[in-house]
């Protein structure tokens, strides 16, 4: 992608996603709704729920505020590729950026392979630390096995998985 082309591309993706976090910043999150918000939590009659509901979207929109902020980021260094002559350039190989992915994400800094290696070795890295933690809580709770005596009173199918999990 030219370099002119990627300014244009880069620059209309900033315009959009500003447009985003003003009216974010403003019709949503702006300091007078904070303070209205507040005040009805105090009223006696306000329901529970509703209330949940509002903190939940409004941590829904926050959320939201810090995915735009981050692709702005994005986007920002980007424009600092393309001044510096890298723009297209995947930072994880070195090797080029197709045209058809720049143009679907402006933004990107690597290449469709070592974008998708990065995912999986990102799922990989959840998946373990989520079978560690269960790993952790269920040694913690070692002592709420059965025990070789107890093994009798238990069906088949429970003596199989308690043997299983004491090895």
């Amino acid at each position: 992608m030219r370099p002119s082309d990627a300014r244009r591309a880069l620059g209309a993706e900033r315009d959009r996603l500003m447009e985003v976090k003003t009216s974010l910043e403003h019709d949503r999150l702006s300091e007078e709704s904070q303070r209205r918000s507040t005040a009805e939590l105090s009223g006696s009659d306000e329901h529970l729920a509703d209330v949940a509901s509002e903190t939940a979207a409004r941590e829904a929109e926050l959320s939201l505020l810090a995915v735009v902020e981050a692709e702005l980021e994005s986007i920002q260094a980007a424009l600092r590729r393309v001044e510096a002559g890298t723009y297209g350039t995947c930072l994880a190989c070195g090797g080029p950026i197709g045209d058809a992915r720049l143009s679907a994400v402006p933004s990107t800094s690597y290449c469709i392979a070592d974008q998708a290696a990065a995912e999986r070795a990102l799922a990989v890295t959840e998946d373990h630390g989520c079978a560690r933690a269960i790993e952790r809580e269920a040694f913690a709770h070692l002592d709420l096995l059965p025990q070789d005596d107890d093994l009798a009173i238990l069906g088949a199918e429970e003596a199989a998985v308690a043997d299983g999990l004491g090895e």
